[in-house]
């Protein structure tokens, strides 16, 4: 077993004799973009890396060889380390750390990567994690061997590694993608040709949703039930115990979440309390990809209330209702209106929208509960393989921070 001595670095600790603690400043030059190029290429050959995160488009390009690229401001700032070895172009707050001397930029690459955000957490960078300035990047301290065979050991043992370990998390992944592509098949199929398959069919009307069977009908939402928009209040209403205000941050992965709650202090109508069974509708959002997610209300949340943000459609039918919310159906609806100056769901476009559903309440119970069980089924596979990816990631950084501070030998 190899000698250790004191880093004196306290986020690292021990690193083997014969490596050194040294300023990124010495290890390479760190630059910034000097415009936004993009026009100057029409043939768009090289990438042009924008800032927060680190994401690459087509461009011109202005730099040539080995460099690593972070944001210098913004949500990618510290927490995104690129590799690129070729052409390609950056933005004004895009750092660029290149011309490396005395270590290997692979090796750089994986240190920063697995450790400068989290140094900048702990506070030992004495600044703030969104912004990053050129004097704290040229000051930060890395440790790394004297020798640079045994850099090239390390990067080229993680290259592998990690490699092996993103095939696993991609396989996983697209395991999930297509396991939730199987789960709407399964609620379109449901929800449009009913549990039947030799039942008679008839024409729906709908060019998009083709045959239902008999005995079902198609209904605009306003005749089935009612929808609700939420309460408004203001900062002063807001307290630390009080009526829960669910808000679109309560509203995840199909179920009700309380890793984000708002309480207020504040009378609301009887109207204005969720209950059991209602579906909880993010209606307006900063965001557009957010529109139309919503949640089945269960006793846990009954008897909260909802923000001015947020829907709530009430009828009797609901459980049958919230997997159309669930399909294609909902999807082509919001489609239909959602545009780059609309981004709500309004009452109107709601209440018109147009569902098939069963005439016969016991059919549509037996639907809910055929896709309750099959929904459990496919999501609890889906959840374990979710577990799998965080803990391959996990395993990752702690392969890459084992390798790069010296806790592990290669």
């Amino acid at each position: 077993m190899r000698k250790m001595k004191d880093s004196g670095i306290e986020w690292i600790g021990k690193i083997p004799e014969g490596w050194e603690v040294k300023r990124l400043r010495y290890l390479c030059d760190i630059v910034t973009g000097t415009k936004d190029t993009i026009d100057n290429n029409p043939e768009g050959k090289y990438p042009f890396y924008v800032r927060s995160p680190i994401v690459e488009r087509i461009d011109s390009y202005s730099f040539y060889g080995e460099a690593i690229l972070t944001a210098g401001d913004g949500v990618g700032a510290g927490k995104v380390f690129h590799y690129v070895n070729g052409k390609f172009n950056f933005h004004q707050r895009v750092y660029n750390l290149h011309n490396f001397e005395g270590v290997n930029g692979k090796f750089l690459y994986y240190y920063l990567k697995e450790n400068f955000y989290k140094e900048i957490e702990s506070g030992s960078a004495k600044n703030t994690v969104d912004s990053i300035r050129l004097p704290m990047l040229q000051n930060y301290v890395v440790p790394c061997p004297n020798d640079l065979n045994e850099q090239y050991r390390i990067a080229d043992y993680l290259d592998k590694k990690c490699e092996e370990i993103d095939l696993v998390i991609k396989a996983k992944e697209t395991t999930n993608e297509k396991l939730k592509e199987y789960r709407q098949s399964i609620i379109y199929e449901a929800v449009t040709k009913g549990l039947d398959k030799n039942v008679p069919m008839k024409d729906s009307g709908i060019e998009w949703i083709g045959e239902i069977p008999e005995g079902w009908e198609v209904k605009k939402l306003k005749y089935i039930g009612e929808s609700i928009i939420g309460i408004t209040y203001s900062p002063d209403d807001i307290c630390d115990e009080g009526l829960l205000v669910l808000r679109s941050s309560n509203v995840q992965n199909g179920k009700i979440s309380y890793e984000d709650n708002v309480y207020v202090s504040k009378e609301v109508t009887e109207k204005m309390l969720v209950k059991l069974n209602d579906i909880l509708i993010c209606s307006r959002n900063g965001s557009k990809e957010l529109i139309g997610k919503c949640a089945l209300i269960d006793k846990e949340s009954e008897n909260s209330t909802f923000g001015a943000f947020m829907t709530v459609f009430r009828s009797e039918a609901n459980r049958y209702i919230y997997y159309i919310f669930n399909s294609p159906i909902f999807n082509y609806h919001i489609g239909t209106f959602l545009t780059t100056t609309v981004n709500q769901l309004t009452i109107g476009n709601l209440n018109n929208f147009v569902i098939p559903i069963p005439k016969s309440e016991t059919e549509q119970q037996q639907i809910a509960d055929f896709l309750d069980q099959k929904c459990l089924q496919i999501d609890s596979v889906i959840s374990a393989n979710e577990k799998t990816i965080e803990k391959l990631k996990e395993y990752r950084q702690s392969v890459i921070y084992e390798a790069v501070t010296g806790k592990m030998e290669i």
